[in-house]
């Protein structure tokens, strides 16, 4: 079921986390969202891929425009008349020509995400084997299942899915905004990464900050098929008592074939 404003956005997305990781646990007991910065991800091409622009857009006229927009964007106290004496010498450089330019460029783009871009990761998905042996502590983590909706209004943030492809996304040079620009820098990834149906948020101008959900947030919490038991009586009891209509369950491998099985334990 959908219930998104966006319809291609589940109702519930996941969020594999590792119980022996004390900020991780926090997700829980604290109710805090974390916006990591990319710097912290485990793909080094995430939010790290080369600029590159559509060749058709690559005159002089336009990239004039473009530097007048990012240096306005850069130096916003600086005068118009200052901005414009300063687009026509590094024009004059013919800067976009040169391959060493064009790495510098890229390397300050990753650095920039890396400052000021918060992600957080989800998944439509809550039974990716793969994902449970990565992001939840080899099947002895857990997994909160969020309300979509509840997220987007908790955070003022919209959820996006993640844009798989083989090839790196071209840019305009004249029709996106700079937080436009960012923000599809770190939407795309390599089509290796697809099985795992990421959706992000994604706030521009602030990372490694943490938002306080409402407990109408979380729908879910499912147990790894090896979490530990003294460790799933404590969560239990404790969302019995603080996240009163958070529906509980425990992956089980499935005794077939290869799979893991949805078991309920609280609902």
């Amino acid at each position: 079921m959908k219930s998104n404003a966006n319809s291609n956005i589940s109702s519930i997305l996941y969020k594999y986390r590792d119980w022996d990781k004390e900020c991780h646990k926090r997700i829980i007991t604290e109710r805090e969202l974390y916006f990591a910065s990319p710097a912290e991800f485990n793909d080094p091409f995430d939010s790290a891929l080369p600029l590159v622009y559509r060749k058709e857009d690559q005159t002089q006229e336009n990239m004039f425009q473009k530097m007048y927009t990012l240096a306005k964007w850069k130096y916003p106290k600086k005068t118009d008349t200052e901005i414009h004496e300063l687009c026509f010498s590094e024009q004059q450089k013919r800067l976009w020509e040169d391959p060493h330019h064009q790495e510098r460029s890229h390397e300050l783009l990753r650095e920039q995400n890396r400052r000021n871009v918060g992600i957080v990761s989800l998944s439509a998905v809550n039974n990716n084997y793969l994902m449970w042996s990565h992001y939840a502590q080899s099947h002895r983590g857990f997994c909160v299942g969020f309300d979509s909706v509840v997220l987007e209004n908790a955070t003022s943030e919209k959820i996006e899915p993640v844009i798989y492809q083989d090839s790196f996304p071209e840019y305009s040079l004249l029709n996106e905004e700079v937080d436009s620009f960012i923000r599809k820098s770190v939407m795309v990834k390599w089509t290796v990464w697809k099985e795992e149906c990421e959706f992000r948020l994604c706030e521009v101008g602030t990372t490694k900050k943490t938002v306080q959900l409402p407990s109408e947030a979380y729908r879910e919490i499912i147990f790894g098929c090896m979490m530990d038991a003294k460790v799933k009586l404590h969560l239990v009891d404790f969302i019995r008592n603080n996240l009163f209509s958070t529906k509980v369950y425990e992956m089980q491998l499935n005794k077939t074939q290869f799979g893991l099985d949805l078991h309920p334990i609280l609902v």
